[in-house]
């Protein structure tokens, strides 16, 4: 990398210039940070970042550790004993040990001359901008650095340290554990600091674990409950043996006194009290999360990660999630918001469901239907009362929506035995009770009428061929006198001759809770008599209520639809609304039935608009000649009746998804990820360079949880004058989304600016449920809240 050409500033202390040779016997830090700073800031302007401000601390670490360099005649990173680390060096001077550091060693005297500060600095800028440093110094993890050279003894070379940090890295004064309702936990359970090594997976197995935190919660019994509606993926995350979740429970006290300092210390694993960790084994095992659908299988996380202990009361703590990679806190989570005027932009995609009705087919809407029913009622011997009780089964057995009868005829038949006489008035009052129970259960009076005859046609079928045969031959009177001298043995005949047939006439009953019911029926009777048009109709109308909320899960498990070309488009939308209910992931076995249903039917446009999805969502696009072919496939869909911007959405998760495998490794600037940002520009319109486009293609990292990102497309603009409030509060939000950029001046700023246009709206950013507490870490932001909300 070579640097541009720099404005020059002619800087002074004392009565010595920048521009003055330096003077070994006398070398001047304070003028070195200065102009390295100074330099160093030009530079990392020029490309986007945000440059450092000077921290009379961190010049601290920085004289020990130049003049233990220059003492060794050695530029290294590593010390000796207690100044093993950087971590080490920064809590000797009295800091947390967060923070890093970068280290030069320059040759200043040149042909007997030596160099100037100025030259020094561009030497030094120049160097780490091109070597492991730049990883350090432009990570914007860091915003205040402190810079120290020493000479050695020959008086020809300099060893310089620079060490950089945030308001992470101050400590508090005085023991702040009496200061608080709870003390801070000191006991460690065995947990050790950030390691690059153990860490460096958390962000290429979960780039969005930042929104993990989101899934913690507070229960009615008083347990901290971490959700993931992901199983499989968290598992692929969270594998390790040592691998675990904790909770550390931050008190707001420790950060919204405006009348003292902030009471966390940042050297330790955690900043509140905390939670014993749970390993991945028993996060697992301990899942509570309900299986689903047929085969109940569980695919979601949901573990209790510890108890709120008594003394705190919800709303005055947030819950940090503590990551843990082999026994290493490698983040600890706070809560963060990202404002959802982002998604006015670009929204997040997702499956389509299949609903546009053929030219001619009626929007579906439920009215009150009427049918006839017929079903049998067997009848116990001599028994002729009957309760609204025996009614229930008889009706569930019908398997209908729920109904009012408005007419009954009820065809009554008894066995021979007895007398026809008799028989006829049992038949009667068996009737009359059936009837009356009926009324009973729907509590409505209905229209009756009551036949009565003895069963001997039923009779005859049955004795044929069999012992009693020759009752078949004989008339009624002597059918009956016959049946009498036999009713013990044919008993096992004649309890089957005694029975109700019954014809009612309703109207289905779609108040309420029932009409789904209902809807369901008419839709699978749709689909059983062949009339698909109008089933999708109906299923159109249940996705619609799914979507409001007015229909549960049965709406969609009820549904019964074939396997067939002709019902691919059913079945697509059945796919749809599952996931919509079960707030599933789009997954192998979404893709899987996606895949065959697409198989089926080539062309429904949907289904291949779904199987693109999965097949982009899902798999790791590093073969260009797959994403040929898939973006070849999106293209046909264009001039489709599915909606434009829709397919723009595909099309862009195409380029995304093809970038995602390049980015981290080569890097933004990279030809294959710049090729692919500005064919997303061109999806998206992008013609100009303003704060309108800016905010849309940056929507797009967010919905990738592409916070860094998103947070350096925007940060251009906050400081133009014009800019509208919405990118303000956009970028001041996502910032909350991105480690340690709310301790920028970037984010301070934007903060700023948003409490001059809407004061109101700058304070509610702090009541609880949007940005953290843990936000006044960053002691300038405090002051605004304090200065501007707590008066």
């Amino acid at each position: 990398m070579t640097m541009s050409l720099q404005a020059q500033k002619r800087f002074m202390d004392g009565d010595v210039y920048s521009d003055d040779p330096i003077d070994p016997a006398a070398f001047n830090d304070k003028l070195l940070q200065d102009v390295l700073l100074y330099k160093l800031n030009y530079y990392m302007d020029s490309i986007g970042l945000e440059g450092y401000e000077p921290s009379e601390f961190l010049m601290k670490p920085a004289r020990e550790h130049a003049m233990i360099m220059a003492e060794d005649e050695k530029a290294s990173l590593e010390g000796g004993g207690k100044y093993k680390t950087v971590r080490d060096r920064l809590y000797l001077v009295g800091g947390t040990g967060v923070g890093d550091e970068v280290i030069g060693r320059a040759t200043i005297k040149v042909s007997n001359e030596y160099i100037s500060y100025d030259a020094l600095a561009d030497e030094l800028v120049q160097k780490w901008a091109n070597s492991k440093y730049s990883r350090t110094l432009f990570s914007q993890k860091y915003f205040f650095a402190g810079a120290a050279g020493r000479v050695d003894e020959k008086g020809k070379k300099l060893f310089v340290s620079m060490y950089v940090g945030n308001y992470a890295s101050f400590m508090p004064s005085g023991d702040i554990s009496g200061e608080l309702t709870v003390p801070v936990t000191t006991k460690k359970y065995g947990l050790k600091p950030y390691y690059e090594r153990a860490c460096k997976k958390v962000g290429r197995k979960m780039p969005n674990y930042m929104d993990l935190q989101q899934h913690l919660y507070i229960n009615d019994n008083g347990e901290i409950v971490f959700k993931y509606n992901d199983l499989k993926k968290f598992r692929r995350f969270l594998r390790g043996k040592k691998d675990a979740l904790a909770v550390d429970i931050i008190q707001k006290e420790q950060f919204n006194n405006c009348r003292g300092q902030n009471l966390a210390d940042y050297s330790q694993v955690n900043i509140g009290y905390m939670t014993k960790r749970v390993w991945s084994k028993k996060i697992y095992k301990k899942n509570i999360a309900p299986g689903e659908g047929r085969r109940n299988k569980v695919t979601k996380l949901e573990v209790i990660l510890g108890e709120l202990p008594l003394e705190f009361r919800p709303e005055d703590v947030e819950l940090n999630l503590m990551i843990i990679k082999d026994k290493h806190v490698c983040y600890n989570v706070p809560p963060s918001y990202v404002d959802d005027k982002f998604y006015d932009f670009v929204p997040e995609i997702g499956l389509l469901p299949d609903t546009i009705l053929p030219a001619g087919v009626p929007e579906y809407a439920p009215t009150a239907t009427s049918t006839e029913l017929k079903f049998r009622i067997p009848f116990e011997k001599a028994k002729y009362e009957y309760d609204p009780e025996d009614m229930v089964p008889v009706l569930n057995a019908l398997n209908e929506p729920a109904f009012i009868i408005n007419q009954i005829f009820i065809s009554a038949y008894s066995s021979l035995e007895g007398t026809i006489s008799e028989n006829a008035v049992l038949q009667r009052k068996r009737a009359q009770s059936i009837v009356k129970a009926f009324e009973m259960n729907q509590n409505a009076s209905i229209v009756d009428s009551i036949v009565t005859e003895p069963n001997f046609k039923d009779l005859k079928a049955d004795a044929k061929g069999t012992i009693y045969e020759e009752v078949c031959n004989m008339e009624l009177e002597e059918a009956v006198a016959y049946v009498n001298s036999h009713a013990a043995e044919m008993e096992f005949m004649l309890e089957n001759h005694r029975y109700a047939d019954v014809v009612i006439w309703v109207t289905y009953d779609i108040e309420g809770e029932k009409e789904q019911i209902y809807v369901v029926d008419q839709f699978n009777k749709a689909v059983e008599a062949g009339q698909l048009d109008k089933a999708l109709a109906i299923q159109k109308y249940i996705l619609i209520r799914v979507v409001e909320g007015r229909y549960n899960e049965n709406a969609v498990s009820d549904m019964r639809i074939p396997q067939g070309k002709e019902y691919v488009g059913l079945n697509m939308n059945k796919i749809w609304l599952t996931q919509f209910i079960f707030e599933d992931p789009l997954d192998d076995e979404y893709m899987e039935k996606i895949d065959d249903l697409n198989n089926l039917d080539k062309e429904n446009i949907y289904v291949e608009y779904n199987d693109i999805l999965c097949e982009v969502t899902l798999n790791i696009l590093s073969d260009e000649d797959e994403a040929v072919k898939i973006q070849e496939r999106i293209d046909k869909i264009y001039n489709t009746p599915v909606r434009v911007d829709l397919v723009d959405l595909l099309n862009i998760e195409l380029q995304y998804k093809v970038m995602d495998v390049y980015k981290d490794s080569l890097g933004y600037n990279h030809p294959l990820v710049t090729e692919r940002v500005s064919k997303i520009k061109e999806i998206i319109k992008f013609e100009e360079l303003s704060w309108e486009n800016a905010l849309k293609l940056s929507s797009i990292f967010i919905n990738h949880g592409d916070y860094e990102y998103a947070v350096r497309l925007l940060e251009p603009w906050i400081y133009d004058e014009h800019v509208q409030y919405v990118l303000l509060t956009s970028y001041a939000t996502a910032c909350s989304k991105v480690e340690y950029k709310v301790h920028s001046k970037n984010f301070y700023y934007a903060l700023t600016k948003i409490k001059e246009k809407d004061t109101d709206f700058f304070c509610d950013l702090f009541k609880g449920d949007k940005l953290s507490v843990q936000t006044f870490v960053n002691t300038e932001v405090k002051k605004l809240w304090c200065e501007t909300c707590k008066k």
